[in-house]
């Protein structure tokens, strides 16, 4: 069986390697935890939007 390890971040992708735990790794980098992020009706609308309240955001 083939595993996809979803890291959430940087700082957990060295612990993770060094776990010895199998499978593929992917590091999500997003800024959703943030600010304010408005709800959206799917997930295109969702990333539509995103960069304006990053932007937003961050000054």
């Amino acid at each position: 069986m083939n595993y996809l390890h979803v890291l959430n971040g940087d700082a957990t992708l060295e612990v993770f390697r060094k776990s010895g735990i199998p499978g593929d790794l992917v590091v999500c980098r997003e800024m959703m935890c943030e600010g304010r992020v408005a709800p959206a009706p799917d997930i295109d609308t969702f990333l539509q939007n995103a960069p304006h309240t990053c932007t937003n955001t961050l000054g």
